[in-house]
């Protein structure tokens, strides 16, 4: 029995010491007034919400301790029209402001029910561009303040990502807005 509980505390242990190492690090801190605004969508890893999206933007409204959120995407192969979804999004990290929560849930995204994680994991220091994923990595967006961006930016921010342990060849282009 006593093997049995140092086993279990071993496995328990290395458990969290691989989760914890696992997990990608963020920025320091994200000035959220200066993250406001509209960001376009340069690549994205494949998703099942973003499957019929083209272009994509997203417009983020600080609204006290909270930020408004619209996702806005031109419908593949319908010319120029529009889908949304409105959300919203909670700091998880109060310090550094660099985890959120987003939930686009009516009703349930006012208290933060069924939210995903909005990890801000890499930031221009003039809020330009930004890498954007989750704990998982399962899901990766490089976002930038205009809607195309030099292919060095591009490359450098695909090497950020595969530095935050993400697999950059999963990255898709997204056509611009």
């Amino acid at each position: 029995m006593k093997n049995l509980r140092f086993f279990l505390f071993v496995m328990m242990v290395t458990f969290s010491n691989t989760y914890a190492q696992s997990v990608p690090d963020t920025v320091h801190y994200v000035d959220l007034e200066r993250y406001s605004g509209t960001w376009y969508e340069v690549a994205r890893y494949p998703n099942s919400f973003q499957s019929d999206c083209g272009a994509v933007r997203a417009t983020y409204t600080l609204k006290s301790h909270r930020v408004a959120v619209l996702n806005e995407c031109r419908l593949e192969g319908q010319g120029k029209k529009v889908k949304s979804a409105k959300g919203t999004a909670f700091v998880v990290d109060e310090q550094s402001q660099s985890k959120l929560k987003v939930s686009f849930v009516p009703l349930l995204r006012h208290f933060g029910a069924f939210a995903g994680e909005y990890w801000i994991l890499e930031l221009d220091p003039d809020y330009l561009y930004a890498l954007v994923g989750d704990s998982k990595r399962k899901f990766l967006w490089i976002l930038s303040r205009t809607p195309e961006i030099p292919e060095s930016v591009l490359e450098e921010y695909k090497f950020l990502a595969k530095q935050k342990g993400f697999d950059p060849e999963k990255l898709q282009v997204t056509p611009t807005w």
